[in-house]
């Protein structure tokens, strides 16, 4: 699935994303289950990427592209084996927020 432009309208700690509007439909983040960083490379750009879980319960990778300064998201892929860390994992990261 391609990315699509969303608008992030709130952000907590001034880095985490919040609130964001995704194809008219406000979401709000109800917990960063996960952060990872990429670097530039062939055809990649540099940024930041969060998976959040919204109060809807929907999963969303939000991707933060700092060239740019546009935020970007898509609906995760679950694929068995494509390298996706179990919840269980030791040292994810994760925020709740209520």
């Amino acid at each position: 699935m391609r990315q699509e432009p969303i608008l992030v309208r709130e952000k907590r700690f001034n880095f985490l994303p919040y609130r964001f509007l995704h194809r008219g439909t406000e979401r709000r983040v109800r917990r960063v289950e996960c952060t990872w960083d990429v670097t530039a490379g062939w055809r990649r750009r540099a940024g930041h990427y969060f998976r959040v879980r919204c109060h809807d319960d929907q999963t969303y990778d939000i991707f933060h592209d700092v060239q740019l300064n546009a935020w970007f998201v898509k609906r995760p892929t679950w694929f068995f084996g494509r390298g996706m860390r179990s919840p269980a994992a030791k040292g994810k990261l994760r925020w709740n927020f209520i």
